[in-house]
């Protein structure tokens, strides 16, 4: 599997997520990051919208947005996608 390209224009934005800009949930190291999604809007200035990350064998889904983490449990693989699009 290979590594998600961010597009050229908010590649310095996920950068910046990665290195203090979101910290990590509470009792997460900052490795928790590394495997963090970012998601952007459309637009010159492609504005910040979530963040997210899928904890596969706790089958838990963070989600970054307005300032603080919340999970959502009981997320299987399949539902990942579903659940964001309730979230937002």
């Amino acid at each position: 599997m290979t590594e998600y390209q961010y597009a050229p224009e908010v590649a310095h934005l996920v950068a910046d997520g990665r290195d203090g800009m979101i910290p990590p949930p509470p009792g997460e190291g900052q490795f928790f990051l590394d495997f963090t999604h970012f998601e952007f809007g459309p637009g010159p200035e492609h504005p910040f919208l979530f963040a997210w990350c899928y904890l596969r064998p706790d089958e838990e889904l963070y989600i970054y947005q307005k300032g603080r983490w919340i999970v959502m449990q009981n997320i299987s693989v399949r539902q990942i996608g579903i659940a964001l699009a309730h979230h937002l």
